[in-house]
């Protein structure tokens, strides 16, 4: 099946040997239905829990009894049914000399919980690594099937550029969950990578678990964008900077002919002013276009000086 052979990088004899040995358990239900006749299966949940559940109750058993043959070995291979009482409480040496050391009580409780907990992880890796079954089971804790964890589901949005980028859907699901800014961030590299010489989609999915730095060209891009935008800002700056010019002359323009209709005595005033202030050579050529143009601007000086 391609869609399990791209998830689980099984070929198709290791999918009928793992099938065999979960139909053989119980674990896993397949029919045939349809025209033309399509293989349906399903998981056996009941029977997952069941299985994990009679693992642990005998590895509890297991440990039960190599604690009770040790206990045995420490006293003397056999078992003390009371303790000796010595006056000194602090003494270093144990109070009955046939178990030669003193003993130690153990925390049963916390053993227990301890003993549990391991068996149950240990019972699913085991089960992970012959291909039992692919979905993730709570793990057996005090008797009951716990999920201490739960995992937000993933963003769907993110689901479809992965897969759309190449990744196994139910590994999409899985990275988006997990590592949701390192799937947007390597999305963003892909199309700057180089030299992939696998698939799109496993470079991905490579790249997400084990984190890759961002490619040379992608760092080329960023900085050729951070450049264009300095060069746009520059731009817009320059281009406002003229606009708040122009409208000042405008002003400016406006108050000198308000002045020059309105108030003849204090422009004339104004113009001997802004004479005195210009350049010897400049006064002495009062026809040229120079004299005009310096003329209005130490006005225009004047006005603004005066507003």
């Amino acid at each position: 099946m391609p869609e399990i052979e791209q998830e689980t990088v099984m070929g198709r004899r290791e999918q009928d040997t793992a099938r065999k040995k979960l139909r053989d358990l119980g674990l896993l239900e397949e029919k045939r239905m349809g025209q033309p006749a399509k293989l349906w299966f399903r998981l056996n949940r009941k029977a997952v829990v069941e299985l994990l559940r009679k693992d642990v109750r005998e590895r509890r058993e297991q440990m039960s009894l190599q604690d009770s043959l040790q206990s045995d070995l420490q006293f003397g291979a056999f078992r003390q049914t009371r303790l000796a009482e010595s006056a000194k409480l602090d003494c270093t040496n144990a109070p009955n000399k046939i178990g030669g050391k003193r003993q130690t009580i153990k925390d049963t409780k916390n053993t227990a919980k301890s003993t549990t907990k391991n068996t149950a992880t240990t019972t699913r890796r085991e089960l992970e690594s012959e291909g039992l079954f692919a979905a993730v089971i709570s793990e057996e804790r005090e008797g009951k099937a716990l999920n201490s964890n739960p995992i937000e589901p993933p963003d769907e949005a993110l689901v479809t550029r992965l897969v759309e980028a190449g990744v196994g859907k139910l590994v999409a699901q899985k990275l988006a969950s997990e590592r949701p800014e390192e799937c947007k961030q390597q999305l963003d590299y892909l199309p700057f990578a180089e030299n992939i010489k696998s698939t799109k989609g496993a470079y991905l999915r490579t790249a997400i678990e084990q984190g890759f730095s961002p490619p040379k060209r992608w760092q080329e891009d960023q900085e050729h964008q951070r450049q264009e935008a300095s060069k746009q800002a520059r731009k817009l700056e320059a281009q406002r900077q003229g606009e708040l010019e122009a409208k000042r002359k405008a002003e400016l323009e406006e108050q000198r002919n308000k002045v020059r209709t309105q108030d003849p005595e204090r422009w004339a005033e104004l113009t001997s002013q802004a004479e005195a202030l210009l350049p010897a050579l400049v006064r002495s050529k009062p026809q040229s276009a120079m004299y005009q143009a310096s003329l209005q601007t130490k006005i225009n000086e004047l006005l603004t000086a005066r507003t």
